[in-house]
Protein backbone atom coordinates (compact mmCIF):
# COMPACT_ATOMS: atom_id res chain seq x y z
CA UNK A 1 0.00 0.00 0.00
CA UNK A 2 1.42 3.30 -0.92
CA UNK A 3 2.58 5.61 1.95
CA UNK A 4 0.14 7.67 2.98
CA UNK A 5 -2.56 5.99 2.60
CA UNK A 6 -4.80 4.35 4.87
CA UNK A 7 -6.40 0.87 4.76
CA UNK A 8 -10.30 0.97 4.45
CA UNK A 9 -12.79 0.36 7.36
CA UNK A 10 -15.48 -1.62 7.16
CA UNK A 11 -18.83 -1.55 9.30
CA UNK A 12 -20.51 -4.36 10.44
CA UNK A 13 -22.28 -7.49 7.87
CA UNK A 14 -23.06 -5.60 5.03
CA UNK A 15 -19.32 -4.49 4.84
CA UNK A 16 -20.46 -0.80 4.12
CA UNK A 17 -17.35 1.69 3.56
CA UNK A 18 -16.81 4.11 6.51
CA UNK A 19 -13.78 6.34 5.32
CA UNK A 20 -13.50 8.93 2.61
CA UNK A 21 -12.31 8.76 -0.66
CA UNK A 22 -8.58 9.26 -0.74
CA UNK A 23 -7.52 12.72 -1.86
CA UNK A 24 -4.53 13.64 -4.43
CA UNK A 25 -3.20 16.76 -3.79
CA UNK A 26 -0.87 18.17 -6.50
CA UNK A 27 2.39 20.07 -5.29
CA UNK A 28 3.06 23.68 -6.88
CA UNK A 29 5.76 22.59 -8.73
CA UNK A 30 3.44 19.66 -10.35
CA UNK A 31 0.71 22.14 -11.19
CA UNK A 32 3.41 24.50 -12.71
CA UNK A 33 4.50 21.28 -14.77
CA UNK A 34 1.43 20.06 -15.48
CA UNK A 35 2.29 16.21 -14.57
CA UNK A 36 1.75 14.11 -11.03
CA UNK A 37 4.70 13.21 -9.42
CA UNK A 38 5.42 9.01 -9.67
CA UNK A 39 4.38 9.04 -5.33
CA UNK A 40 1.35 10.97 -6.03
CA UNK A 41 0.64 8.53 -9.65
CA UNK A 42 1.15 5.48 -7.47
CA UNK A 43 -1.65 7.15 -4.67
CA UNK A 44 -4.23 8.30 -7.33
CA UNK A 45 -3.66 4.17 -9.09
CA UNK A 46 -4.60 3.04 -6.09
CA UNK A 47 -7.39 4.99 -4.96
CA UNK A 48 -8.84 4.49 -8.72
CA UNK A 49 -8.46 0.68 -8.12
CA UNK A 50 -9.74 0.55 -4.60
CA UNK A 51 -12.56 2.69 -4.74
CA UNK A 52 -13.27 3.25 -8.44
CA UNK A 53 -12.62 7.31 -8.32
CA UNK A 54 -9.56 9.36 -7.18
CA UNK A 55 -9.86 13.15 -5.87
CA UNK A 56 -7.47 15.29 -7.48
CA UNK A 57 -7.61 18.99 -5.37
CA UNK A 58 -6.88 21.58 -7.58
CA UNK A 59 -5.41 20.29 -10.49
CA UNK A 60 -7.65 22.01 -13.13
CA UNK A 61 -7.09 25.65 -12.91
CA UNK A 62 -10.46 27.80 -12.17
CA UNK A 63 -10.71 29.95 -15.34
CA UNK A 64 -11.26 26.41 -17.01
CA UNK A 65 -13.88 25.35 -14.49
CA UNK A 66 -15.27 28.74 -15.21
CA UNK A 67 -15.45 28.38 -19.02
CA UNK A 68 -16.38 25.12 -18.72
CA UNK A 69 -19.15 26.18 -15.74
CA UNK A 70 -20.60 28.60 -18.58
CA UNK A 71 -20.82 25.99 -21.10
CA UNK A 72 -22.55 23.76 -19.22
CA UNK A 73 -24.85 25.91 -17.42
CA UNK A 74 -25.94 27.00 -21.03
CA UNK A 75 -26.30 23.69 -22.19
CA UNK A 76 -28.65 23.03 -19.38
CA UNK A 77 -30.65 25.83 -19.60
CA UNK A 78 -31.09 25.09 -23.23
CA UNK A 79 -32.41 21.19 -22.71
CA UNK A 80 -34.51 22.37 -19.73
CA UNK A 81 -36.33 24.66 -22.35
CA UNK A 82 -37.12 21.39 -24.36
CA UNK A 83 -39.70 20.24 -21.95
CA UNK A 84 -41.23 16.97 -23.05
CA UNK A 85 -38.38 16.76 -25.98
CA UNK A 86 -35.11 16.49 -23.74
CA UNK A 87 -33.15 13.67 -24.26
CA UNK A 88 -33.68 10.60 -22.54
CA UNK A 89 -31.22 11.18 -19.52
CA UNK A 90 -31.67 14.63 -18.79
CA UNK A 91 -33.33 14.62 -15.41
CA UNK A 92 -36.68 17.44 -15.86
CA UNK A 93 -37.20 17.96 -12.53
CA UNK A 94 -33.57 19.08 -12.05
CA UNK A 95 -32.44 23.14 -11.49
CA UNK A 96 -29.50 24.97 -12.34
CA UNK A 97 -26.94 25.54 -9.10
CA UNK A 98 -25.53 28.61 -10.90
CA UNK A 99 -26.64 31.16 -13.42
CA UNK A 100 -24.48 31.49 -16.49
CA UNK A 101 -23.11 34.74 -15.14
CA UNK A 102 -22.32 32.67 -11.83
CA UNK A 103 -25.14 34.26 -9.67
CA UNK A 104 -26.38 31.99 -7.12
CA UNK A 105 -29.95 30.64 -9.25
CA UNK A 106 -33.12 31.54 -7.75
CA UNK A 107 -34.34 28.65 -7.15
CA UNK A 108 -31.44 27.14 -5.21
CA UNK A 109 -31.86 30.22 -2.58
CA UNK A 110 -35.15 29.36 -2.16
CA UNK A 111 -34.88 25.85 -1.03
CA UNK A 112 -32.28 27.06 0.98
Amino acid sequence: MPPGILPRIFDGPDQTMTSKPIHVIPSVKERSEKKLSPQNIERALYALHYDGLVVLENAVDHEHLDKLNARMVDEATYLSSLGENSPYNYHKGAFLATCSDNREHPARSASG
